[in-house]
């Protein structure tokens, strides 16, 4: 949004019973029909920038659950958002994968997109130096060093 390119920028979920056409010319995606129950058949992501531009990212549930169990390294874990809110986690990867393949990304949003990835990486490192800090002692002794400083030639050396 900080870009001030988009004029709609939605997600949500589509129920059973609702009707999905994808438009394979336009790349066109059209739900009609109402919901016959409360499970989850999909999830949406839909942006339309102010020139007009519009995308719609739609994936099945069974889409997000591979593209989760794939790419996701705390799917696994019992605490993992994908366990306590699926739905939540499906919205954002529509919502990812519609920014990142379409979308106008500011340099703060490009960092938001990608601090997922960093926070694993960086209580990885935590965990870490947290079982490996302070298991080895190194004892050292500083010395102070005197090398001569030595004068450059003052004109090209053939």
């Amino acid at each position: 949004m900080r870009t001030g390119q988009y004029k709609f920028l939605n997600a949500g979920v589509i129920y059973e019973g609702v009707n999905v056409n994808h438009n394979i010319l336009t790349g066109e995606v059209e739900f009609s029909g109402e919901a016959t129950s409360e499970k989850a058949q999909g999830y949406f992501a839909y942006m339309q920038l102010l020139n007009g531009y519009t995308k719609t990212v739609y994936m099945t549930h069974e889409e997000i659950l591979k593209h989760a169990k794939r790419y996701s390294k705390s799917y696994n874990n019992e605490s993992s958002a994908w366990k306590s809110n699926f739905d939540e986690m499906a919205m954002k990867t529509c919502t990812r994968k519609l920014l990142g393949h379409y979308g106008i990304l500011s340099t703060d949003m490009v960092v938001a997109l990608t601090s997922d990835h960093e926070a694993d990486i960086e209580r990885q490192l935590d965990n870490e130096i947290t079982v490996n800090a302070n298991s080895e002692l190194i004892d050292i002794q500083a010395e102070t060093a005197n090398e001569p400083v030595q004068e450059q030639p003052a004109g090209p050396v053939f």
